[in-house]
């Protein structure tokens, strides 16, 4: 490409830094940063969110102070709810994040025997979780909860650091395991794999219309009117970065879910002990922000967050 402009010809490059999430899967997270020292372009940003309403933008700044609401923005809304609201409340049409899978799976499963038509997008995460089953087991027709815990064990002793997104899905798979077999006597919970699978896959069935549940990282670019951030308290999910890409994508993360709902954004902590909390105990509240290139103006929460959430029923 350099070549190429060095002859004359104009290139036009588009990015954000800011939503950088995939480096776990190879995406060079200095990307953005080369082309601009290779080409050193003409910046023209592009500030404005034409998606959300103000309030989700004056909580979005406190990551990428430089993102606007356009003047013609409506105010929004951000709420605090607990799990049982998110149950009894959640419409056709909504978007359900969280960061890790665990509250995916419980959520969908609850929302499903209600008879509310749900499914979780993104058939990768679900074959990563099958693909995990068949290689903890060590009956290829059966799996138990000693399959779950044995591999539970081998990687809290392992030396290195915790795989605690491993560890996320084996809680999942032993949720699952537990819903098909609720009534039994026998505290293994033997299930053949074939009905584990099956009932996994249930859960990722697309449902038109239905209320969706996502990752953070599959929901990059979608958007709905209401959307609810499950597990707030836990954000930014600090437990496994270590290195500064690492941290930088996490809070990439937190600020790609801020900015998904096009008016409300409803805030759901792990426990009903944080619903008073401001914004629902989100981490950057109460945290000193971790080594990252990005400002973080302290204030703005002993200033703001209760306007930010005046209007939300908790």
């Amino acid at each position: 490409y350099k070549k190429w402009t060095d002859t004359g010809t104009r290139a036009l490059l588009l990015g954000d830094p800011n939503q950088s999430i995939f480096g776990f899967a190879g995406s060079d997270t200095s990307s953005w940063q080369l082309l601009q020292d290779t080409f050193q372009p003409h910046e023209l940003p592009l500030s404005y969110c034409y998606r959300c309403p103000t309030l989700h933008i004056q909580l979005a700044q406190t990551i990428v102070p430089y993102i606007e609401a356009p003047p013609t923005s409506p105010k929004g809304l951000i709420q605090v709810r607990s799990k049982n609201h998110l149950l009894d409340e959640v419409q056709q049409g909504d978007l359900i994040l969280s960061r890790t899978t665990y509250p995916l799976i419980e959520t969908c499963t609850k929302l499903m025997s209600k008879g509310v038509r749900a499914y979780i997008k993104g058939l990768d995460l679900r074959d990563s979780l099958i693909s995990l089953i068949k290689e903890i087991v060590v009956d290829k027709m059966y799996i138990s909860s000693l399959d779950v815990q044995r591999k539970e064990q081998e990687i809290k002793e392992n030396d290195k650091t915790i795989d605690w997104l491993l560890l996320d899905k084996l809680s999942t798979i032993r949720y699952c395991l537990y819903q098909l077999d609720k009534l039994a006597s026998n505290p293994l919970r033997i299930i053949r794999i074939s009905k584990l699978v099956e009932h996994i896959n249930q859960l990722f069935d697309p449902k038109e219309g239905g209320v969706i549940l996502s990752s953070i990282h599959r929901a990059k670019g979608d958007e709905a009117n209401h959307v609810w951030l499950l597990n707030c308290d836990n954000l930014p999910f600090l437990f496994k970065a270590k290195q500064s890409w690492e941290i930088q994508q996490e809070w990439n993360l937190v600020y790609v879910a801020l900015t998904r709902a096009t008016s409300t954004l409803s805030l759901v902590p792990s426990t009903s002990e944080l619903l008073s909390s401001p914004l629902g105990g989100l981490i950057f509240t109460t945290m000193p922000l971790p080594v990252s290139p990005m400002s973080f103006p302290t204030s703005f929460f002993e200033s703001n967050w209760v306007s930010l959430i005046d209007n939300a029923p908790v």
